[in-house]
């Protein structure tokens, strides 16, 4: 009975004339005990898809009720370990997380995050550290301790969480938060977060929604036209004021934990620099910047938390400059199947939203470059068939030879070999249909900038010095520079006076690089970019560089 009512409720998915009979079996199975681990998971992401997805108020209130009860299921706490992982209320997690994650767990979770010994720490470097991370007067009871290092620790630990007190005693090892995020990261120490009937998990993460759109539409197959729907642009970004700011952020966070991955840019998300994305039937953006301090060399980034009714449903990184973007796309597994060509193509609105982007590409890795997840679900026709196309002439060769055996035999599918090839290479898109395709390659420009810097000879420090004080002198710039504008500044004038003809620039144009480049350290990154690509000459010059191959 409870095997065929979830069969049911699978079937009626993307049904939108089932309103009351979904709405029924979600009411019937959340009062009825379900016989095992796989069949509580199965139901737990139907509540999620009809809780984003719902085509009645019934079906959303029921799917609601379906996941609030959720970790009070009696059935739950039998099927705890084997549904470890999975998000769920109310299970373990287990995974590596990279500082910024670690810390924020043992600050706001801290009686529940412990070290995984199960996953064989003791042989760790952290360990082989954790005299250097006492204090003085402990250190050489730590040497001496004939203890095994899980006695040890927790003993020390008392009366907090080894991971705590670990991630704690990291935190104080430097005044250099750079020494003491690679110094963990380094460790690659697993971690484990203890049960409980509250976030973070899946089952609970949701952005409250002042109206829930339903859906009164069939579901779609035909593939969305990319240049029509930029034509239809989102809302403009919105600044949220700092308490939901921080509440975006922590959701974006939560996302990631409970699907045991990481997107740096949301661990070190910025309040100041946080924006909502209103689009379409219910979907949102909530695009998270990083910290001033933590922002890349030369490219802004923003972090999306995809909405659909205020369930997150996946996640993206957006890297743009020069009227361009690089896309990391991610739909949660949960919500694939859907309409994801179509939420694709609105978070290429969503870009061009915050960047004013004309044209996009996708990196390697997302089509399937060591990435056997996206080889498994054919990643690189599914670009391939809303219009991105590779630059690369080999690739072009492979791509027309497979749609050709495609032509001749229409159930032909290109081998996992030939799907590893054709992802060595990055595939664009743009509403120019002339315009270069750009290398996001930033590493030539970070190359260029250090081949300036050892032409100039001498300690790097003092050729920084000296490569900041030529810019200021070229831009007549004169006001004082807050720490990070000064870091900013020495990344940009070794690159930028290594562009031949910078210094022949009108005294207008190269004044306007002191702005943009204090902008770079300022509030909003997206500033920045507008800014960067507004230059009349400052574009142009990148892209040079950006196409020229970095010196050796």
């Amino acid at each position: 009975m409870v095997r065929g009512s979830l069969r049911r409720l699978e079937a009626l998915r993307l049904e939108i004339q089932a309103g009351p009979e979904t709405a029924g079996l979600l009411r019937d199975l959340t009062r009825r005990r379900l016989p095992n681990a796989e069949a509580l998971l199965q139901f737990h992401e139907l509540g999620l898809w009809f809780l984003a997805y719902p085509s009645s108020t019934a079906v959303h209130q029921a799917a609601r009720r379906a996941l609030d009860h959720f970790a009070r299921r009696p059935e739950l706490a039998r099927h705890q370990e084997a549904l470890a992982d999975t998000g769920v209320a109310g299970t373990p997690i287990h995974y590596r997380f990279y500082w910024p994650l670690a810390r924020w767990l043992a600050e706001t979770w801290p009686e529940r995050l412990h070290l995984d010994w199960e996953a064989g720490l003791e042989d760790t470097a952290l360990l082989r550290w954790l005299p250097r991370l006492v204090s003085p007067a402990e250190r050489a009871t730590v040497a001496a301790d004939p203890r095994a290092p899980r006695a040890l620790l927790l003993a020390l630990a008392k009366p907090h969480t080894d991971a705590s007190f670990l991630i704690e005693a990291l935190a104080r090892a430097s005044t250099d938060p750079r020494l003491v995020e690679w110094l963990h990261d380094d460790f690659d120490h697993p971690y484990r977060l203890e049960p409980a009937a509250a976030r973070p998990a899946r089952t609970l993460g949701r952005w409250p929604v002042k109206q829930v759109v339903l859906r009164h539409r069939p579901w779609s197959k035909v593939r969305p036209n990319l240049e029509a729907e930029l034509a239809q642009p989102s809302a403009p970004p919105k600044a949220l004021p700092p308490a939901q700011a921080w509440a975006l952020i922590t959701l974006a966070k939560e996302a990631m934990v409970t699907r045991s991955r990481d997107l740096e840019v949301f661990g070190f998300g910025n309040p100041k620099d946080t924006a909502w994305i209103q689009d379409q039937e219910g979907l949102a953006f909530g695009a998270i910047g990083f910290s001033p301090e933590k922002r890349l060399p030369y490219q802004g980034t923003y972090g999306l938390v995809t909405l659909q009714n205020g369930v997150p449903i996946g996640y993206v990184q957006l890297d743009g400059l020069l009227g361009h973007v690089e896309v990391s796309f991610n739909t949660f597994e949960t919500f694939r199947g859907g309409e994801s060509a179509r939420i694709f193509a609105r978070t290429l609105a969503a870009a061009r939203a915050l960047f004013g982007a004309k044209s996009f590409s996708i990196e390697p890795y997302q089509l399937g470059d060591h990435n056997e997840e996206a080889i498994e679900s054919g990643a690189w026709w599914f670009y391939q068939k809303l219009g991105f196309r590779p630059a690369d002439r080999r690739t072009s060769a492979l791509m027309q030879k497979e749609l050709a055996k495609m032509r001749a035999h229409p159930e032909h599918r290109s081998s996992p070999r030939t799907l590893r090839t054709l992802a060595q290479r990055h595939l664009y898109f743009s509403l120019d249909p002339k315009a270069a395709p750009l290398p996001m390659r930033f590493d030539r420009l970070s190359a260029r900038a250090s081949a300036w810097l050892i032409a100039h000879g001498g300690p790097r420090s003092e050729a920084e010095a000296e490569a900041v004080a030529q810019l200021r002198r070229l831009t007549q710039d004169t006001r004082s520079l807050r720490p990070l504008e000064l870091e900013v500044f020495r990344r940009f004038a070794p690159l930028l006076l290594s562009v031949p003809d910078f210094a022949r620039w009108s005294p207008a144009e190269r004044a306007q690089i002191p702005t943009i480049l204090r902008a770079k350290a300022g509030g909003w990154e997206r500033d920045y970019v507008r800014a960067f690509d507004a230059h009349p000459k400052l574009g142009r010059a990148f892209c040079a560089l950006l196409h020229q191959p970095g010196p050796a």
